[in-house]
This record gives structure tokens, sequence and C-alpha cells, in this order.
């Protein structure tokens, strides 16, 4: 086991992307087209959409979310942590048709749910006739990132840009084509978005068509089971995440209106931008080094590379306090200037629980993941049971103190387990400063 410093990262990640330079160039490409999409797309919908609808959206992207934890991206880590074996095994067909034999009973499943919402009158976004439409475009959705990320995991990156690519510029169109036509409607978004899930998947059909029921059944038991016993406590997780981030829309919609749910989805979603773009790219990137040159943190050195991104972090903090207005009209719309005077706070808790969650890259490495489930669990806990209160004696502000309290309780906690000395070395135990 080597010890680990920032200087051992930096020159691994230089001979990472020197020796790869096409594949780290196209990776970080596809990357970065994947996150401008998401910004543009919140644009568009944030500019044409008013905030009623807005927060109708916010409201069916909480659903979808859920319906793809649960347990879809879940099991999607499994196939991506067990992909590369599987191809060098000769058990490629037994992995893609775990997303065929599997998910299908539960899109059904879910398929019946949406269909009894859309008889149910006061569930809005289905009583208005939604419920069809949604689910294709979230069935869609959910193959289509399966695929992608197994491409992601047989190293296909060509194709990932492709697909990348494809998806910015086909939905960018669409979008505002739809919006100066007709006008862009709930109904048109889910439609636009479902048709080129559509021609994305027709491009993945070489994973499509290798799923099979004529194969081995013990071979595919045997992957099956490692699939979800890798999965198994990301849905736990799942459940508790989604209750953290997204229950809070829920209980401002019950109580307040959807304006309220647009404004508190677009101060969310601008202040964790920035921080979990950092967050991703780091992880994508330090932790394959860490593991592939067998490093282990010190205390010391995990305390420098935390300061390190803190102190870049903080550089944008500065920035959203002096020119928070300009980023909302950036990213958002006027209509939302609003929420200016509560974005430092909410992004100086994202950033603290950005921090936090980097600094759990010590357990990921031993593969101590089961030491992190209280601290997965109880923001989002502590969230679904305070958030109702807060909101209906604070209305806006208590459903802000809350998402502000779930990061800081994640921090706390991750902090106290990081930096437990049964969890990290000190640098006096023999790591290297």
């Amino acid at each position: 086991m080597r010890p680990i410093s920032l200087n051992n990262i930096k020159i691994a990640i230089f001979d990472f992307i020197s020796s790869r330079s096409k594949e780290f160039i196209t990776t970080t490409v596809a990357q970065c087209l994947y996150l401008l999409q998401n910004v543009i797309q919140n644009k568009i919908f944030t500019s044409y959409f008013d905030t009623a609808t807005f927060g109708k959206w916010s409201l069916l992207m909480s659903v979808y979310t859920l319906v793809s934890m649960l347990p879809f991206s879940a099991i999607d880590q499994g196939i991506y942590r067990n992909a590369y074996e599987c191809r060098e095994n000769g058990q490629e067909k037994q992995l893609c048709s775990i997303a065929g034999i599997v998910y299908f009973p539960f899109f059904i499943l879910y398929s019946i749910v949406f269909f009894a919402l859309n008889k149910i009158q006061g569930v809005d976004f289905f009583a208005s006739g939604y419920g069809v439409m949604f689910a294709l475009y979230a069935f869609t959705e959910i193959l289509k990132n399966t695929y992608v990320l197994m491409d992601n995991a047989y190293r296909n990156r060509n194709r990932v840009l492709i697909i990348r690519v494809f998806g910015i510029t086909s939905r960018t169109v669409l979008f505002l084509l739809c919006n100066y036509t007709v006008g862009l409607t709930l109904s048109a978004v889910l439609r636009i978005l479902f048709w080129t899930n559509i021609f994305i998947l027709i491009y993945q059909f070489r994973f499509i068509r290798q799923i099979t029921f004529k194969l081995d059944f013990n071979v595919f038991i045997l992957i099956f089971k490692k699939v979800i016993t890798f999965s198994l406590p990301l849905m736990i997780w799942a459940i508790f995440g989604w209750m953290q981030n997204m229950i809070l829309r829920w209980y401002l919609d019950a109580l307040l209106d959807l304006e309220a749910v647009a404004l508190y989805s677009v101060l969310t979603t601008l202040s964790f931008f920035v921080p979990n773009a950092i967050y991703t790219t780091l992880n994508a990137y330090v932790m394959p080094v860490v593991i592939s040159k067998n490093y282990k943190f010190t205390r010391k050195s995990l305390l420098k590379y935390l300061l390190a991104v803190l102190a870049v972090l903080m550089v944008y903090f500065v920035l959203v306090c002096f020119g928070g207005k300009y980023m909302v009209l950036l990213l958002a719309d006027a209509k939302y200037l609003a929420i200016l005077k509560y974005l430092p706070i909410t992004t100086l808790s994202s950033i603290l629980y950005v921090i936090a969650m980097l600094s759990t890259i010590e357990i990921y490495r031993r593969e101590k993941t089961k030491k992190l489930i209280v601290v997965n669990i109880m923001p989002g806990l502590i969230t679904a049971i305070v958030g109702y209160y807060l909101i209906s004696k604070f209305a806006l502000n208590g459903a802000i103190l809350t998402y502000v309290l779930g990061h800081l309780i994640y921090a706390v906690l991750a902090f106290i387990v990081v930096f437990n000395k049964k969890n990290i070395i000190t640098s006096n135990q023999g790591g290297l400063s």
C-alpha cells in the first residue's frame, strides 16, 4: 500500500492524461456537453414557462428522480461495476439482459401506478393527462442512461460523445422551434424528450439486441447477485437522498403553491450546480487514480486536498455574492430574482456539502461504505420530519432553512466518520503529508 500526497495525485493524473490524451479529451468534451445541455434546458424552461408551469415541471422531475433511483440508477452502478469483468469473461449478453429482464417488470409496475394516478383528480399533472407521456419519457430515459453508462464502462468514448452532441443539438433546436411555433408546453417537452431518447436508443441497439431469455441461467443469476449485492445499499440510501433533495418541493406545493416550488427549485439548482460539477469532475478523475495506483490518504494529505478544493469553491462563492444577479439572469430568468437574497447561504451550504462528500474518498477506497449509512440516512430523515413543520411556520424561508440544515447535518456526520482514527491514518502512523 502506497501513501498519498497531492503531488502524487497531480503526477498520476498528468501521466494518465498524457498516455490517453485522445480518450481524455473526448471524455471531457462529452461531459461538458452534458452539463451544458442541462444549463441550456434549464434556461429555456425558466425563460419560457411561467413560474407555475416550471413548478409543475419541477414536481415531475422529482417523480422521475424517485422512479430512476428505485431501482434503476442503483442497479446501473452495479452493472457499471461489473461491466468490464463480464466482457472479459464473455458474459456481456447476461449483463445486457439484466436491463431487460429486470427492468421491464418494474416498467410495467410503474405504468400501473401512473395509470392509477392519472385517474385521481387532484394529482394535477397526472390528472391533466401527462401520465402516459411521462411514463414513456421516464422509461426511455432510464434505458438510455443505462446503455450510456455501459458505453462508458467499455470506454466507448466516441459513442458517448456522439450521443451527447445529438442530445444537446436536437433538444435545444426542437425546444426553441416548438416555442416559436405552437408554444412550449409540458406535453410538448415530454414528447420531444421521448422522441430524442428513441433515436438515441436506436443508435444503442447493439446493447438492446443482446437482451435474450436464451442464456445460461446459472451464470445470469451469478451476475445478477453481484449486481444486486453492490446496488442494494445504494437503493436504501437513494430513498433518503430523495427525501433530502426533493421532498421539500412537495411540501411547498401542499402548503404554499407552484410558484414557491419554482423559486425553491431554481434556487437549489443554481446554488448546487457549480459545486456539484466540480465534485463529479474530481471524483471521476481522482478516484480511479487513487484506486489504480493503490494510494491511501493520510489525515494531513486529505486535509490538503479538501482545502485546495475549498479555496477554489470559495472564489466561486465570492463571485456569487457580488454577481449573483447576473448568474440568475444568465442561467434562469428575471422573474426569479427574488431568490437573490438566499443564494449566498444556499451556495455556501452546497459548498460545505460537496467538501463533505469529497472527504469520504478514503472510505470508498477501502470499500467501507457501511460506515456511511447513518451519514446518508439522517439528513434525509430529518429533512422529511422537520421540513413540513418549518415550511408551515415560515413558508419559503422554512424550506431554505431545512435545505441548509440537511447539508450541515451531512457535513458534520461525514467529518466525524472520516476523521475518526479508525478510518484514516495520521501522518505519524506512516502516511505521507
